[in-house]
């Protein structure tokens, strides 16, 4: 199944391209926002295309290679942006759009362990030259440690029995559909949930500690700050609850500036605020994109510019 960019009209509509800009794609996957972007406005004047998934840059970059020398690919994590840009000589940017999670190719690839519907290794790895992967991270932690992990990143109820379950035999689990069907067995079968998997919290928790995703989020959104240039524009699409609140969590306190307790009458900080965040409650995908793909259900858009 081909993987389909979710709010390609809406990122393109708030990030307001404009000839001669430079603008990032944080996360450029299989190319759906870049190309749509090169083809919104074709004057661009460079655009710097980023994922530290070697295959998704090896897509991207064949997709993409009609638009020639201004587009730039870079294999390496959003974390590093401020030494990209510094190495390619760029002060400034126009925009920059992050469109976070798994893709669809990663999701439907077996050998890299994202998916509970498909036999494959305990990996989970965005980058697959990362030393730490799933059944590592199991066999690493203890039973709270587990446990603490699926409820922090997953919001699982059921984290201390899945956890224990999993520990129990682990030895027994080498593969993803091991893992998946403890995890389904972990959970009593009233409280299956209907329109997803049993095991979907847990996988997720294991792959954003596997990946250190929050952090990462976090230092990427900052150095996406830092590197806009006035009126410059940042798009963050998230699929699920933990990466959203980061995102609304930063804008707002970037949007605020001023950092002193409430109860003193005079600024003592001498903060000033750094964006304007442009859209009020996140944007989110219309019945007719839902009804196309999928994936696109649970994804919010967020939209701050640069003061």
């Amino acid at each position: 199944m081909e993987h389909i960019s979710v709010l390609v009209d809406e990122v393109l509509a708030n990030l307001r391209p404009v000839p001669g800009g430079v603008y990032v794609d944080a996360t450029v996957g299989h190319g759906g926002h870049a190309r749509a972007l090169l083809e919104r406005e074709p004057g661009i004047g460079r655009l710097i295309c980023i994922d530290q998934d070697s295959d998704a840059i090896a897509r991207s970059s064949a997709a993409l290679s009609a638009f020639g020398s201004r587009v730039v690919f870079c294999n390496q994590s959003f974390t590093e942006l401020r030494d990209i840009l510094r190495q390619a000589g760029i002060h400034a940017i126009d925009g920059i759009v992050f469109d976070l999670g798994v893709s669809t190719g990663q999701l439907k690839d077996p050998s890299r362990g994202f998916s509970m519907y498909l036999e494959g290794p305990l990996d989970m790895r965005m980058n697959a030259g990362a030393a730490l992967h799933a059944k590592n991270l199991i066999e690493q932690l203890d039973t709270d440690e587990l446990a603490d992990t699926i409820y922090r990143y997953g919001e699982e109820r059921f984290s201390r029995r899945i956890a224990a379950h999993i520990k129990a035999r682990q030895a027994d689990i080498t593969t993803t559909a091991d893992l998946a069907l403890v995890v389904s067995e972990a959970i009593p079968a009233r409280h299956h949930p209907r329109s997803i998997h049993p095991a979907t919290k847990t996988f997720q928790a294991l792959r954003i500690a596997v990946n250190n995703e929050l952090q990462a989020l976090e230092t990427g959104l900052q150095a996406a700050c830092d590197a806009l240039g006035s009126a410059g524009r940042m798009c963050v699409i998230s699929f699920h609850s933990l990466e959203d609140r980061i995102v609304k969590t930063m804008f707002k306190r970037w949007a605020a500036g001023c950092v002193c307790p409430r109860d003193l009458p005079v600024c003592a900080c001498g903060c000033t605020p750094r964006v304007r965040i442009v859209t009020a409650r996140a944007v989110r995908p219309c019945g007719a994109e839902i009804s196309a793909n999928a994936r696109a259900r649970s994804a919010k858009l967020r939209v701050a510019e640069k003061l």
